[in-house]
């Protein structure tokens, strides 16, 4: 069952989000993790907004645990809130 998550990044700027794409290697399309479905990250006022859609929850928890976390960390980037999530109801898929 698809999950989508949503997470609050206050204090990490654009910058920093590149460099933790291009650490984890997810610079392109065909880069992106298994089970990935959509993702979008958001400029905000104090940092930026993602959210996620994933295949299922199991490789969404694959991903932060094992992939955005460790490197997260390796690259002192400040912790938000935790990310919340949802059941996916209904979804649309461009042409």
């Amino acid at each position: 069952m698809a999950v989508a998550m949503f997470i609050e990044m206050p204090g990490v700027t654009t910058d920093d989000y590149d460099k933790l794409n291009e650490r984890m290697g997810t610079t392109r399309p065909e880069d992106e993790p298994e089970g990935l479905v959509f993702h979008v990250c958001a400029k905000t006022a104090d940092g930026l907004s993602i959210c996620d859609v994933w295949r299922s929850q199991e490789e969404l928890e694959d991903f932060l645990a094992n992939k955005l976390g460790p490197v997260a960390k390796e690259l002192g980037l400040p912790e938000g809130p935790p990310p919340r999530f949802a059941e996916v109801h209904h979804q649309v898929n461009p042409r």
